[in-house]
């Protein structure tokens, strides 16, 4: 209890803003949210879903596993074809992710989530073919990140279409 209560304070006492000058996050009040622990029946590693949406369209599935042991993430194509691309961890080609029977509904739940937005990651788990909802990420790693190999930077940058200045009056 004694290190629960030091990490917490620790963590209400900090602004997130300052890591990284992410403008959200400047006036936020910190708060402790606790949510349902979730947790694979099978015992086998939570796998956390990012799907890249540009402007209501899945391009781009990260799938994050071994995140508490070797963190390593792999990318998909919406049709589930491995991309070789890695950002921020390694990558690993040799592992086979298979393609969630959940998969269908969880691009059908980031289209609708991301509609009209010019580019947002949204993340889901899937827990024995349920779905849950993590977040909506409108800059991954503040932004610093890059994508390895460098022209998937282009790539994401070709899928965004930015509004018509005259739309956003």
């Amino acid at each position: 209890m004694a290190k629960a209560r030091i990490f917490f304070k620790e963590h209400l006492s900090a602004n997130f803003y300052w890591h990284s000058r992410e403008w959200a996050y400047k006036n936020i009040k910190p708060r402790i949210i606790a949510q349902k622990l979730l947790v694979e029946e099978s015992g086998a590693d939570l796998r956390d879903y990012k799907i890249f949406c540009f402007n209501g369209e899945p391009k781009l599935v990260q799938v994050d596993f071994d995140k508490f042991t070797d963190h390593k993430m792999n990318f998909y194509s919406p049709q589930w074809e491995y991309q070789n691309l890695a950002l921020k961890y390694p990558t690993d080609p040799n592992t086979e992710i298979e393609k969630p029977q959940a998969l269908d509904l969880m691009l059908d739940l980031a289209k609708k989530l991301s509609l009209g937005i010019a580019h947002v990651r949204v993340d889901l788990f899937n827990v024995s073919n349920k779905v849950y909802f993590g977040e909506m990420t409108f800059y991954n790693y503040a932004g610093f990140e890059l994508f390895e190999p460098p022209e998937w930077d282009r790539i994401l940058g070709d899928w965004m279409t930015l509004p018509d200045k005259k739309t956003l009056s």
